[in-house]
């Protein structure tokens, strides 16, 4: 990530019309940097009094100005601006832009956006965080996020280096605009699936939606333990976190597990041991799984959990 330089002169920004004469933004004066690096990548707005610069269906008419006019330097040969930093004359109109984009619908004309950004656990970041979005009656997680373990720049041999990762959720987005109920889809190689999805156009307002076609029956199983941290079970030590068990999960069973979900989280009052017990749902897109194939794949989590999580089963 570039650090932002101050810049020798701010930058002002043209005041946009709603009359007809569209926006106009000067960027030719955007000043060099006086130290090459690190290069600028913040975009400064000052003294800002017309709102509908803001509005979602101007972002292109900013895109194709800065573009136009934005100064092309040895030392950033890419306009890219990360960052757009905006002063206002009143604290009115930044609460007013952030109304705009608090309203704005994104996943569907029928449901303003709400979003909420929570705390979560991956591997290689901490702090770690997940974007969710309210869709229907659900959070929905479409990024995650966090800060790069220094561990990671150490072993790469630049421990003088920080930096973030994200992800975004591209697979979800799609389920949402196609209406698409099982992830597992996306890599399905089957017709009646692939099928429906030729020649789409990239007119959101005609985008074909997902048709359901009948599936095999669903083998659910269920595995209760206690956890580590209050057990000697196991290698015991190691802090149990719910994705370990997915990434468990999903490397014993592959695709043949539809969904995994908690269905009881106890403590008990007296000991303090905590009890987890999940649901694993098999499934195969393929056939119908045996009975005795699926308890082979679960007495195998079971095996593992105990391997590698030191949990206790029950």
């Amino acid at each position: 990530m570039a650090t932002q330089a101050p810049p020798t002169r701010p930058l002002s920004s043209r005041r946009s019309t709603a009359s007809g004469k569209g926006l106009s933004l000067d960027l030719s004066s955007l000043p060099p940097l006086t130290q090459p690096t690190p290069p600028s990548n913040t975009l400064l707005l000052t003294n800002l009094d017309d709102l509908a610069i803001f509005r979602p269906d101007n972002l292109q008419t900013i895109r194709d100005l800065i573009a136009q006019t934005a100064a092309i330097h040895s030392w950033a040969p890419l306009k890219s601006f990360r960052r757009i930093i905006v002063s206002f004359y009143d604290e009115d109109a930044a609460i007013a832009v952030r109304q705009i984009w608090n309203g704005e619908a994104i996943l569907g004309n029928d449901e303003p956006l709400r979003m909420r950004w929570v705390e979560a656990y991956f591997p290689f970041t901490s702090p770690s965080w997940e974007l969710e979005v309210y869709y229907h009656g659900d959070w929905l997680e479409v990024l995650g996020s966090g800060v790069v373990k220094q561990d990671i720049f150490i072993d790469a041999g630049k421990p003088d280096k920080l930096g973030w990762a994200f992800g975004i959720g591209l697979d979800r987005i799609a389920m949402l605009l196609f209406q698409i109920p099982d992830i597992r889809l996306f890599w399905s190689r089957d017709e009646r699936f692939l099928g429906q999805f030729r020649g789409v156009s990239d007119d959101l307002a005609s985008l074909r939606r997902f048709v359901s076609f009948s599936k095999y029956p669903a083998c659910p199983k269920d595995v209760s333990f206690w956890l580590s941290g209050v057990s000697p079970a196991g290698g015991g030590g190691h802090p149990f976190h719910e994705n370990d068990f997915m990434e468990l999960v999903r490397d014993v069973a592959g695709d043949r597990v539809e969904d995994v979900r908690v269905v009881d989280d106890f403590t008990h009052p007296k000991t303090g041991r905590r009890s987890m017990c999940y649901r694993v749902n098999y499934r195969s897109l393929e056939r119908t799984l045996t009975n005795e194939e699926t308890n082979a794949l679960h007495g195998e989590v079971k095996k593992r959990l105990v391997e590698r999580l030191g949990v206790e089963i029950r």
